[in-house]
């Protein structure tokens, strides 16, 4: 079975982790679509007109690094040798490799590009040594950025066209998509996975721009259809390990402030406001401006997968579980709902807990962690072992004394004859180059000239063999010097394409001991040839009767006497002959027998002891081996299938591995290309180019294989037997009983405990679910199936420990695997534990070591620690709830000895909040700033507050914020309270007193433009910020309800 494809797929790999990922999962693709031996795809659609190897024009790749050679190593795991198969679904896009160093770009930058599009560079103060940019961007990720805009340069349209074959190709792909969907038919949207991490240089500095510029290509592509931008994370702990503890430092910085500008990005196209819309506008070379577009609606990026690494697990473990985890959304059936086609991530987009308001910290909820394991059987492994018996059986077979018809024979040696350009020993193409034979002469009309006419005849001729006999000699020695066996092998099996190695060797030399009846035997006797009698006389009583005739007789002569002697003389008396062709040619030949023969008994030994295991199995992405028996037996079922099939019917091992390796578009040319004189290397060759035919024949039978209308039969049974057996255990044999509890035990394990992803913060938010999809093979849908798979992952593995509300969702699949996919729907950046860790880290950094960290080149945007964590939309939320618990008398600020400061607010050093009389105090440690009032950097402190707050005081915190902006205090419900006289001093007094002072301040420091900068952001909080939230809306259900509102119906009450 070939997985169904029920979508329109961009994948865009950034990075060395994107690419990374976009191998795995173009290896899991063209393993499940295309089969083992790359043809299951282009036999079941033949109106595709596809290759061996060649996905549908709906799936597209592009590729995205700094580092030229990570690009190119791609291809190269791939194994895909045609460029027309590799290029038609994948875009290599290499212009960000600049040969220079970073301080050459940013200079360059600085120097041409226009403020609003280099604003973000640092000044060269002390900026980080990379060079060249080409080998790595050096963990830096604004020297990633750097990189990419000089690639834009002039404008971005030139690195925009990069895009437009595959946009072109997914727009022409819909024959694809209706050929290659499930019964549902294929999804309507376009959906983009964009891989990276954010712990290093590249795919850190350049995941937002490339967003924003995809956004803008797809737009002015005009598609007509909806599109999705999937971001795909893998956070900075997966490189724990595997980093030394400097880097990883760093790493975690890098991820501080990129899922910070992240998750921002997606809350605003979660929730868009035109308030908000120019701080997330891009500025590119040549004047482009780019916002992300969006609705309330439609989000062009909804959500963030985010991926770590488990305690068991590799780093090569993550690529693979994010590219199964992309694999489990693009395969399977879509689930309809409401008439509408919904994929897996379609349908989370559809659930609408990413627009909650994060209950941890500010912002809403955009981070879906996630992580997903594949099982499947490795039936290369298991024919790459059965290969084996097939070459080993083969090789022995052709030691055997082999009776062939003598017309075959002397085809063969023909053959070899002229793939030596020897064939003059087959009396063919005996005559040498740049010989002209003497024209015959017509016959005298007189009967006095004949004799004259033949003498002149006879004297050309004879002046004619000097020449013959030194060109032939020259030829001779010529061919002798140029040829070799590996070179007459080569050409007899591409002249010859039913010939196999072994009767070529026989052809050649003869078979083991026996030289008679080869091309060497035919050489050597051509050699001894007697010398003609000479016939180039006149003949006694020759006439005008007789003339015709006696000219026949001597250019026959001269053509098929005189010149095969003489190529037998040149042969014989040439000294390479002896040398070159009697002894070497013998010996030659026995070597590679020799080799070939030690491979096949040692390699027919390791057999004997050998099992179908699986060795340094890593975590996530595994593999399972039924119970087949011991692996001789599965290889006489092969056999036996073998003479069930017409093709391979009553013929010996060789003959049978000639046919196979011609029904699977491959040759013993091919095969001898490979050895390339490598002679013990030549079993394991024929192994590998054998085995995607033996595994295609081991999972759906060898009639199928031949011939695709054919009933599947495997001799190895597929997970989609094995599952169905799992249902009626009781009824099948011991060998199948093992193999269902093989594989239950396999699936219980296919997450290990302590695999899934942290959910601890929100475990008693109900809002915050857990959800599971298992795709499975089978051609429809069981439940039994389904619960017998429930069943075997929730007693074992990390899926016992997941809540008794998490979602289900099991779908099955046309595919060869199991794939479990797990996400939290969905998580805020300060409850995310590995984000929080990483926002913490680079807080931290930023106040106490910057220059040391080099800060500014992590600031990918140029953010300050105070929104480092939300937008200035989630800072004017927690204000207007600030405000709102000091109007209750619920909050107030206070100094050291617990007095509300109505008076001098520079002894002020937290701010206190108590729901009730009964509640715990919230107290919100305040710092000093340069003017002595916290208030204008409140903002600043209630992040440090966030990054340290403990349960209980989160607790208490979501109290203070209300619910989603939703609730509103008791207080207020029902009527309308005076104000606290703190809220009246602060509003009132205090804010006059602070903006005179500042405005004097400001006057007086006039000339030092760093305090009048810091000053002026002080005054805008009293003139700008406080007025602006005394007048917004407390509650998101009470459009007229603000902190002013309740003060005029206060004052109107008065």
């Amino acid at each position: 079975m070939s997985i169904e494809i029920n979508q329109r797929l961009l994948f865009v790999g950034l990075g060395g982790t994107g690419i990374n990922v976009s191998t795995e999962l173009d290896i899991m693709l063209r393993k499940e679509m295309c089969g083992p031996d790359g043809t299951s795809l282009m036999k079941a659609h033949p109106t595709l007109d596809l290759k061996p190897f060649e996905l549908p024009r709906n799936i597209q790749t592009v590729l995205i690094d700094t580092d030229s050679s990570e690009v190119k190593k791609h291809r190269t795991r791939l194994g895909v040798e045609n460029d027309a198969v590799y290029y038609s679904t994948t875009t290599p896009i290499t212009d960000m490799s600049v040969p220079n160093s970073y301080k050459v770009v940013a200079s360059g930058l600085r120097a041409q590009m226009p403020e609003s599009v280099k604003s973000w560079l640092p000044s060269q103060d002390q900026e980080p040594n990379v060079s060249p940019i080409s080998a790595g961007a050096g963990q830096f990720p604004l020297v990633g950025r750097a990189a990419l805009f000089e690639s834009l340069k002039p404008n971005a349209e030139a690195f925009l066209s990069n895009f437009d074959e595959a946009l072109d190709n997914i727009s022409k792909s819909q024959k694809e998509l209706d050929l290659l969907s499930g019964k549902n038919g294929p999804a309507t949207e376009l959906y983009i996975y964009v891989s990276f991490s954010i712990a290093g240089g590249t795919g850190t500095g350049i995941f937002y721009d490339i967003l924003h510029l995809l956004d803008e290509k797809i737009r002015n592509k005009n598609l007509g259809l909806t599109t999705y931008m999937f971001p795909l994370v893998l956070m900075p702990q997966a490189f724990e390990e595997d980093q030394p503890a400097d880097a990883y430092h760093y790493s975690k910085l890098n991820g501080g402030y990129a899922i910070s500008d992240l998750a921002q990005l997606i809350d605003y196209t979660n929730a868009p406001s035109a308030a908000q819309e120019e701080n997330f506008k891009q500025t590119y070379p040549g004047q482009l401006t780019i916002g992300v577009g969006g609705d309330k609606e439609k989000s062009p990026i909804p959500i963030c997968f985010t991926f770590t690494k488990g305690p068991s697990a590799e780093l090569d473990d993550v690529y693979k579980s994010i590219a199964a985890f992309c694999l489990s959304n693009i395969g399977g059936e879509l689930k309809v709902e409401d008439s509408k086609k919904l994929s897996f991530f379609a349908d989370l987009v559809n659930k609408d807990q990413r627009r909650d308001d994060d209950t941890r910290g500010p912002g809403l909820k955009p981070l879906v962690p996630a992580v997903a394991s594949r099982l499947s059987i490795p039936i290369e492994r298991i024919s790459s072992l059965v290969s084996g018996y097939f070459i080993t059986e083969a090789i022995e077979e052709s030691k055997k004394a082999k009776t062939e018809k003598p017309e075959v024979r002397n085809e063969n040696i023909n053959a070899i004859l002229k793939a030596a350009r020897l064939d003059f020993v087959s009396l063919q193409n005996t005559l040498p180059e740049n010989i002209n034979l003497v024209s015959k002469p017509r016959t005298p009309s007189k009967s006095k000239d004949v004799v004259e006419i033949a003498e002149r005849y006879l004297r050309a001729q004879k002046e004619l063999i000097p020449d013959v006999k030194k060109q032939i000699e020259y030829e001779v020695s010529t061919r002798l010097s140029s040829i070799s066996v590996k070179k007459i092998i080569e050409e007899v099996l591409k002249q010859k394409s039913d010939i196999n190695i072994f009767d070529a060797f026989n052809a050649l030399v003869g078979q083991p001991g026996d030289t008679s009846g080869s091309a060497l035997d035919k050489i050597k006797n051509f050699s001894e040839m007697n010398e003609p009698t000479d016939k180039l006389r006149l003949a006694r009583g020759l006439n005008k009767k007789k003339f015709d005739r006696w000219v026949a007789v001597v250019d026959n002569h001269v053509q098929k006497e005189l010149i095969p002697y003489y190529w037998s003389q040149a042969l014989f008396s040439d000294v390479q002959f002896s040398l070159n062709l009697q002894a070497a040619w013998q010996d030659e030949i026995d070597e590679i027998r020799r080799t070939i023969g030690n491979w096949s008994d040692d390699h027919s030994s390791i057999l004997l002891e050998a099992k179908a295991e699986i060795g340094n199995q890593g975590e996530l992405v595994k593999e399972f081996l039924p119970n087949i028996g011991s692996l001789n037996k599965t290889w006489d079922s092969l056999k036996n299938a073998f003479n069930g099939t017409a093709s391979l019917k009553d013929k010996n091992a060789v003959d049978q591995l000639s046919t196979v390796l011609k029904q699977f578009n491959n040759s013993w040319s091919s095969v001898w290309s490979k050895v390339d004189g490598e002679y013990s290397k030549f079993g394991e060759i024929l192994i590998d180019m054998v085995n995607p035919s033996v595994s295609k024949m081991l999972s759906e039978g060898v009639n199928k294989a031949f011939d695709p209308d054919e009933k599947l039969s495997p001799v190895v049974p597929d997970l989609r037997t094995i599952l169905e057996g799992a249902i009626d255990e009781e009824n099948q044999n011991d060998i199948m009983k093992n193999s269902i509890a093989g594989l239950g035990s396999e699936i219980a394990s296919m997450i290990a405990p302590g695999g899934l992803p942290s959910n601890e913060k929100y475990e008693n938010e109900t809002r915050v679910k857990e959800m599971v999809r298992v795709t499975y093979p089978a051609y429809t849908e069981d439940k039994d199936i389904q619960d017998w798979i429930k069943k075997k992952l929730t007693t074992g593995g990390a899926l016992g420990t997941i809540q008794n509300d998490a979602g289900w969702e099991f779908t099955a699949s046309k595919g060869d695997a199991i794939v479990i996919t797990y996400v939290i729907m969905s998580q805020g950046i300060l409850g995310n534990e590995e984000s929080y860790e990483c926002i913490k880290a680079a807080y931290e950094s930023e106040i106490n070591t910057p220059g040391i960290d080099k800060i500014m080149w992590r600031r990918r945007l140029g953010r300050s620690s105070q929104n480092l964590i939300g937008s200035e939309n989630d800072a004017m939320k927690v204000l207007t709830r600030l405000f709102l618990s000091v109007y209750l008398g619920k909050g107030s600020f206070r100094t050291d000895d617990d007095v509300v400061a109505d008076s001098d607010f520079k002894k002020v050093t937290k701010f206190v909040y108590k729901d009730s009389e009964s509640a715990e105090e919230l107290a919100i440690p305040l710092s000093k700033n340069t003017v002595g009032n916290p208030l204008p950097t409140f903002m600043k402190d209630f992040l440090q507050f966030q990054l340290t707050a403990s349960d209980d005081q989160i607790t208490e915190l979501k109290k203070m914020r209300g619910q989603g902006e939703i609730e509103i205090p008791e207080e207020i419900q029902n009527e309308k309270p005076e104000p606290s006289s703190h809220f009246t001093f602060i509003t009132g007094t205090l804010m006059k007193k602070e903006i005179q002072s500042l405005n004097k301040k400001i006057e007086k420091f006039k000339e030092d433009k760093s305090i009048v900068k810091e000053l002026k952001e002080y005054l805008n909080f009293w003139e700008e910020v406080l007025p602006k939230v005394l007048d917004r809306k407390i509650s998101l259900t009470h459009e007229d309800l603000t902190i002013n509102h309740i003060l005029a119906k206060s004052q109107l009450n008065d």
